[in-house]
């Protein structure tokens, strides 16, 4: 008997470890196709439905490891659906035979899906309950009925519940937003992290900062973990993980005057997301050397838009410092349509002093200036554009956009004072004068396609991309030394550009239900550029230089990727790019052509990641990118900088390339990363003594090494403390430098931002770096400290912002340069600024849709 009994529980022990256990990924498959991949993967039950009874419904789901009865379980859900186990079959049918199905999905605010969404359908006539169910992981829910029309209630813990009168059948995507109320003196409210890991990016949410109204994208950019933003008033750098990095708008990429203008013209309400890329990946331009912020806005219903007036750059030290300028923001639109418009005019001028010594080493001369720049700038900025859903659940956007800017003249003069010491050591004393005229007008033209393909979020993406710069300038250089004539400069420089380039771009994504994901496009770039200059001598009788240069760029690009979620924690992107580059310049003098070039180039990216919960995952990162000499780099211009030093261009000078290995550590707001950077063939200044002239040129300058670790935090650390740290120290290694050839540096940021509710926000920001090294460049150490105060009145309608910069007065850029004909020392003072800005925003809510409900109280009173 016992031999019996022992035999029975050996048997079953066989039979369970001979179970199939089932592992798999759905990502809104219809129920369908679930139930034939069911019936494949396992083979001790036959899978038995009706196709049609089953097909609207869709499962988002993952399980690893389970026997087919919980797969069953977790694959039907909360949808009406009843499976029967027989002896060699399973029996699947909708238990709700209902002619109708009302079918949807559910977001949240920003667009993500929401699961465990509650939905009631309700009679029209007397909100009798019908039927009801609950949103799955991908927010779609399908629930049966035989009305022809339902108020339909959707009702979630921390979001306002909304009532939609609709036709049963699809009624595309429902909106839930987030509310807070008071349950027994607790506040219940709906959370989402500040930020968080999706696939190899950071996304930032910025509506999880408090009182963002007074804000624009520049301001929120200091809050985005792993970021430092410069924001000078005429300029703005952003870095990632201390390396500068690449800002796209809504997938365009800007900089400059272009991205200083968007940023500060777009309102922290309008941002939907932004993210953070540390390194580019195949799918990005080749010569981007470090990281990517994507910035994606929303669209906006109704008539709204802001008026600001702004009055910056004030130095209590300078009376030569101002900016001044009023900007009007106006957008109007509905859930299918959003026309936009900006526009600013800039009155800016701002002072410098600064210091230049030379020691020229083959004649032991040295040349000492001190230089009073005075920097006077109007400028005119506009921008118009339209996007347009060609259906209703947005799956096709067509948009289109014009902007650019007038230069009503940009003129910078300088009073310098000068020394020259000759061999002899005697020094004699001089006064140069430079007046410099120009005008730069932009223009840019956008239009974009995105096409939504499946509810997996597959894409086709189409950008075509144009614009169009005209710059001329009026340069006067004089220069006089008593007792010393050699150095007598009268000089008259007069040039104009045109440029004009072109872009098509196209990015395709398709993802499998198995969590596969095909990505591959190309883009085409052309750009073409012509420069006129012309040189007065007018210490020597008919002495005129000239040149005229045409030169044209084009850059072929494609690229093709694989990545997938191998279950649950792990996740892989590999991928490959191509750039097929041609060059070539002519001297329209003499129809040369004295530059030309075309090489191939591949840029490998791999992205692997871990997650070990919900808080902790772990990241490598392997990319490579490449620097190409610009045209000034490769023409052989020679103009004058100083009546002793000339700069000119290097033909002969090749493309660098860097490869970067990253690994990075997350849990919850803490970031730690190692990296290491090797660069051959670094484009750097060399200088070189021709006669009496020394030029200043561009040069391959052998290799760079650095070897980075960096930690970050973002994040509250109280609740009404927010801190955002940053805090890098690198290992920098150049072995050709006639300079320090390596190096240790260490730099920082930190940005504090304080919210009281019925004060205001207040904003304490410092940065650092320690000396740094580029070839034979080494820079002393720089640091400052700005502050910030933002209040928001009249409801969030008017906005008040106080800022200081530099307030400790410590900002000062000085280094020297050690070359084998020439070393030079360089220092610049820079001045505390302080800005003060109101704006007043407005915002008309457009009535809704006839078919939605226009009075939730009465509803709720009724049920």
């Amino acid at each position: 008997m016992r031999r019996f009994i022992f035999m029975i529980y050996l048997c079953m022990a066989i039979a369970t470890s001979y179970a199939q256990r089932l592992s798999h990924t759905f990502d809104k498959a219809s129920f369908s196709k679930a139930l034939v991949w069911l019936d494949k993967a396992q083979s001790q039950y036959r899978v038995n439905f009706i196709y049609n009874e089953l097909e609207d419904f869709t499962v988002s789901t993952s399980f690893a490891n389970k026997d087919i009865h919980d797969v069953v379980n977790q694959l039907i859900g909360f949808y009406p659906i009843r499976a029967t186990f027989g002896k060699n079959d399973i029996y699947f049918e909708c238990i709700q035979k209902q002619p109708k199905k009302l079918i949807g999905r559910v977001l949240d605010d920003k667009g993500e899906p929401m699961e465990f969404v509650n939905i009631a359908l309700l009679n029209v006539k007397d909100s009798s309950y019908v039927n009801g169910g609950v949103s799955n992981l991908s927010g779609d829910f399908v629930i049966p009925t035989d009305q022809q029309q339902v108020i339909a209630r959707f009702s979630y813990v921390g979001y306002k519940t909304q009532y939609k009168r609709v036709n049963v059948g699809r009624m595309g995507n429902i909106r839930l937003f987030r509310d807070a109320y008071t349950l027994n003196r607790v506040m219940v409210k709906a959370y989402k992290p500040l930020f968080q890991r999706k696939e190899d990016k950071t996304v930032f949410y910025v509506s999880e900062l408090k009182n963002i109204g007074s804000m624009n994208a520049t301001d929120v950019l200091k809050y985005a973990p792993k970021l430092m933003v410069l924001d000078n008033g005429t300029d703005v750098n952003v870095k990632v993980n201390s390396t500068d990095a690449v800002v796209y708008v809504n997938d365009r990429r800007l900089a400059g005057t272009e991205l200083k203008s968007f940023l500060t013209s777009i309102k922290a309400d309008d941002i939907q997301s932004i993210e953070i890329q540390d390194t580019h990946g195949a799918e990005h331009d080749a010569d981007i050397k470090g990281g990517i912020v994507h910035i994606k806005t929303r669209m906006r219903a109704g008539f709204n838009g802001s008026i600001m007036g702004y009055a910056g750059n004030l130095s209590p030290e300078s009376s030569k410092f101002y900016s001044y300028y009023p900007m009007l923001n106006l957008n109007l639109g509905t859930e299918r349509w959003n026309v936009y418009a900006s526009t600013y005019y800039i009155w800016a001028r701002n002072a410098l002093y600064g210091e230049t010594h030379h020691h020229f080493l083959e004649n032991d001369t040295h040349h000492l200036t001190a230089q009073l720049y005075d920097n006077r700038q109007n400028l005119y900025f506009y921008r118009v554009g339209s996007i347009y859903a060609i259906d209703k659940k947005h799956n096709h956007l067509l948009g289109a956009e014009l902007n650019g800017n007038i230069n009503k003249g940009h003129a910078l003069s300088a009073n310098n004072y000068c020394e020259f010491t000759d061999a002899n050591k005697k020094t004699f004393q001089g006064l140069s004068t430079m007046d410099d005229h120009n005008k730069t007008d932009f223009l840019n033209a956008v239009v974009s396609y995105n096409w939504k393909i499946d509810k997996r979020d597959s894409y086709l993406k189409v950008l075509g991309n144009y614009n169009y710069k005209h710059g001329s300038k009026n340069n006067s250089f004089v220069a006089t030394y008593d007792g010393y004539e050699p150095l007598h400069t009268d000089e008259l420089n007069l040039s104009s550009s045109n440029a004009n380039n072109a872009s098509l771009q196209a990015d395709f994504r398709y993802n499998f239900p198995s969590s596969l994901a095909l990505r591959l496009g190309s883009k085409y770039e052309n750009s073409i550029r012509t420069t006129g200059l012309n040189i007065w001598n007018h210490l020597a009788a008919d002495d005129l230089s000239s040149s005229d240069w045409k030169y044209q760029e084009q850059v072929s690009a494609t690229y093709l990727g694989l990545s997938k979620n191998l279950g649950q924690k792990v996740f892989a992107y590999l991928s490959m790019r191509m750039e097929n580059t041609w060059q070539k310049g002519i001297n329209r003098l003499n129809d040369k052509t004295e530059v030309g070039k075309r090489y191939t180039n591949w840029f490998p990216y791999v992205y692997l990641s871990y997650k070990f919960d919900d808080k902790t995952s772990t990241s490598l990162t392997y990319s490579s990118s490449i620097d190409r000499p610009s045209f000034s780099d490769l023409t052989n211009n020679k103009e004058r900088v100083s009546a002793v030093l000339y700069t000119t261009g290097n033909p002969n000078v090749q493309p660098s390339i860097s490869n970067v290995l990253t690994w990075e550590l997350s849990h919850g707001n803490h970031t730690l990363s190692f990296s290491y950077n090797h660069q051959k063939d670094v484009i750097a200044e060399y200088f070189e003594t021709i006669g009496d002239k020394t030029y200043r040129e561009i040069t391959n300058f052998g290799s760079e090494t650095i070897a980075k670790a960096m930690y970050s935090f973002n994040g509250k650390v109280l609740p009404w403390w927010n801190l955002n740290a940053n805090l890098a120290g690198y290992y920098d290694y150049i072995p050709k430098s006639y300079n320090v050839k390596h190096i240790w540096v260490f730099t920082g940021s930190c940005v504090n931002y304080f919210t009281f509710k019925r004060v205001g926000n207040f904003t304490v920001e410092g940065n650092f770096s320690t000396n740094r090294i580029s070839a034979n460049y080494k820079s002393s150490p720089i640091g400052y400290v700005s502050l910030g105060y933002s209040r928001s009145f009249l409801k969030n309608a008017l906005s008040l912002n106080i800022s200081a910069f530099d307030v400790f007065h410590t900002l000062r850029q000085k280094g020297y340069q050690l070359n084998p004909v020439l070393n030079y020392e360089f220092y610049q003072k820079a001045y505390s600024r302080y800005s003060l800005s109101l704006t007043y925003t407005f915002h008309n809510k457009h009535k809704t849709r006839s078919g939605q409900i226009q009075n939730d109280n009465a509803i709720k009173n009724r049920l």
